[in-house]
């Protein structure tokens, strides 16, 4: 009886056992494969620290929705967590968790299809002078069947030393150049770690020397762009009717002015009798434009009519 109670005891005891092994197991990543990773590691990009930025697909046979668990140093600074869809990198919901080791955080996320996925964090590097020194070290969260780690050269970089020493691959589409290593089927907790010096005298970021390029040619016929030709007719319009009107305001004020020529010889008590020679002080004016003429002239200096002689 005692030996059945014993026997009850210890199935027990393994039951419990299980059960709380359940999410370590999980968290240790022994049951999910990555189908492959890439880790790209981008110093002096567009801060004064190591930009990492994780691309990976789980392997086709892992049951979906799969619970993901990466670990980061603490000091790292998580910038994003996606996933990449028809309309480009979506960001994912995640959990950022304190690990067993306190140097140490957890990005805690679920997988919910069958498509690539993505990380990004900063990492700091150590500075002394022009000196830069920083050491990355992947954990060995999963097993990896194709691992794949790059180094973007800074673009103001001399003597650049890493342990392992990586391989110069060719440029990517914005000109920056790149040292890689390739390994196959890491296994679980198989950790990864790589060593960069390097010397920035200039304190130069790499991002800095992108020069901004329009996506599409920039012709009358893409969106949003204005084009001249169509306007022009519209320009030529208002360019006649300010003409046009120019030119009848100027007719009327010209007008305007001729008549007021007349108004101080009517003031003067001229307007009922002929503009003809004043005899006191032989002064003449033209009975037809008013102009005032020399005592001696017979004909009108302005307008030529024949001026009008009084006796005195």
């Amino acid at each position: 009886m005692r030996s059945v109670v014993f026997f009850l005891r210890v199935c027990m005891i393994l039951i419990v056992l299980t059960l709380f092994a359940q999410p370590l197991h999980a968290w240790a990543g022994l049951d999910v494969t990555l189908e492959d990773l890439t880790i790209q590691l981008w110093p002096d990009h567009d801060q004064p620290a190591v930009l990492v930025i994780y691309d990976f697909t789980l392997e086709s046979q892992v049951e979906l929705p799969a619970s993901m668990r990466f670990t980061m140093p603490s000091k790292a600074n998580l910038v994003a967590v996606a996933k990449n869809s028809n309309d480009g990198l979506v960001t994912v919901d995640y959990e950022l968790l304190p690990a067993h080791d306190e140097d140490m955080s957890v990005i805690s996320f679920t997988i919910t299809e069958q498509t690539s996925y993505h990380l990004e964090y900063y990492l700091p590097y150590t500075l002394t002078g022009k000196l830069r020194n920083f050491v990355f070290t992947w954990p060995g969260d999963y097993a990896v069947k194709s691992f794949n780690i790059a180094l973007q050269k800074p673009s103001a970089a001399t003597n650049i030393v890493t342990d392992p020493v990586l391989t110069d691959i060719r440029p990517d589409q914005s000109g920056f150049a790149y040292q890689a290593i390739t390994s196959q089927n890491l296994a679980a907790r198989e950790t990864f770690t790589l060593s960069v010096r390097y010397e920035n005298p200039s304190d130069r970021l790499t991002a800095s020397d992108l020069s901004v390029q329009p996506s599409s040619p920039l012709t009358e016929n893409l969106p949003g762009q204005v084009s001249l030709m169509a306007y022009l007719p519209w320009a030529l319009g208002g360019l006649a009717v300010a003409l046009i009107v120019g030119g009848i305001g100027w007719y009327w004020f010209s007008t305007r002015e001729s008549a007021s020529s007349f108004r101080p010889l009517r003031r003067r008590g001229l307007r009922q009798k002929p503009l003809e020679a004043v005899v006191g002080d032989r002064q003449v004016y033209c009975h037809q434009c008013g102009k005032r003429a020399q005592p001696d002239d017979r004909f009108c200096r302005t307008c030529g009519t024949e001026l009008r002689q009084g006796d005195g």
